[in-house]
């Protein structure tokens, strides 16, 4: 990869801004990586859901100014998107694949 250099920037800060960057970017790739594994595995979307099912307002929680209706509409969504992640997790384990996009598939190819 090559980067253009501002040359208005001293040396020195250029180089600092290019060892920054390169970092950052294996940072990234990682993250992705982590990312994409987390979320091809059962487990992470059954972390997923049980988050949700603890976002879900409780009467114990300070509410504000939230109306009981609100505070029911809150919890109906967040229990809907928990239950859309244990499906997903048992997709999962069921072995259905999801779709990958023919883009990544050239990507892959290309890269393999």
């Amino acid at each position: 990869m090559t980067w253009e250099v501002d040359s208005s920037l001293p040396r020195a800060a250029s180089n600092e801004c290019i060892r920054r960057a390169e970092l950052d970017l294996g940072h990234f790739a990682a993250r992705v990586i982590q990312d994409a594994l987390t979320e091809a595995e059962a487990a992470g979307w059954e972390r997923r859901a049980r988050a949700f099912e603890e976002a879900a307002p409780r009467s114990t929680d300070f509410n504000g100014r939230a109306t009981p209706a609100e505070l029911e509409e809150r919890s109906r969504r967040c229990l809907a998107v928990a239950a859309a992640c244990r499906h997903k997790a048992e997709l999962i384990r069921e072995g259905q694949p999801q779709a990958i996009d023919q883009d990544v598939w050239a990507v892959v190819e290309k890269v393999a």
